[in-house]
């Protein structure tokens, strides 16, 4: 696919594509489950979901997916030189988050790894981690999207 001006951003480097986005939504689903928790302030579903220790680590788990996002979002001439960084390293960071995320895929529940762990669910998180990252690494679009950054603005513009 020959990237159109639909595929460009403002600042003249490839979009964050949409799939893209929901594959970086998907791997730090559980930062977004927290949040929610957190905010509904029930006790009840507070005792639910933060029972244990499982969550810290699938949290844990999803920071370098988290990292990739953030990245994603901060993709700007502005970005400094963390951002660029990070937003270079993104498949590496989402690679091992989907690691982790196939990982917890096995073990849970009650941290024994196996097969018999894997139910229905747990199979179409698995098809869709490996698929992601199939993605991630089989499109060329995506993958020279990780190869731009905005340039940084000159210090003229600054004036």
């Amino acid at each position: 696919m020959t990237p159109n001006l639909y595929h460009i951003n403002r600042y003249g480097v490839l979009r964050v594509d949409f799939i893209l986005a929901v594959i970086l939504i998907f791997f730090v689903r559980h930062w977004w489950m927290s949040l929610a928790v957190m905010m509904s302030r029930s006790p009840e579903l507070m005792n639910e979901f933060f029972h244990g220790n499982i969550w810290k680590a699938q949290l844990v788990a999803e920071i370098p997916a988290l990292l990739a996002a953030i990245a994603a979002l901060r993709r700007k001439p502005t970005g400094g030189v963390i951002i660029r960084l990070l937003w270079r390293l993104s498949p590496l960071l989402i690679t091992i988050a989907g690691i982790g995320s196939a990982a917890f895929l096995f073990a849970a529940p009650g941290w024994r790894f196996g097969l018999e762990n894997l139910d229905e669910l747990r199979f179409l998180q698995l098809v869709f981690t490996l698929g992601a990252l199939g993605y991630v690494f089989g499109v060329a679009h995506v993958r020279k999207s990780f190869a731009e950054f905005p340039a940084p603005p000159s210090p003229a513009e600054g004036m």
